[in-house]
């Protein structure tokens, strides 16, 4: 979707997680990806789902940005109450 807004000429950041889950609650080996990065996209690994101060700190971040849209997904209950 992000590339697809580029290619329509829109600026894009993408906000992901510095953070996902406690490593005792995670299921697999790593909750990090060893894979580069896709090329031309600005991915910021800002966001600790697990510290609620973290959340205000980028949530202030997204605001002084006033970006036109913001998309937000969720995929996963913890998230979704947050």
């Amino acid at each position: 979707m992000a590339t697809h807004f580029q290619e329509l000429g829109h600026e894009v950041d993408i906000y992901s997680f510095a953070l996902q889950y406690p490593n005792f609650l995670f299921p697999g080996k790593s909750q990090y990806s060893d894979e580069p990065a896709p090329a031309g996209l600005n991915i910021q690994t800002k966001v600790n789902s697990i510290n609620p101060l973290n959340w205000f700190k980028v949530g202030g971040e997204l605001r002084r940005a006033k970006y036109d849209l913001l998309i937000v997904r969720f995929w996963m209950p913890f998230l979704d109450l947050a």
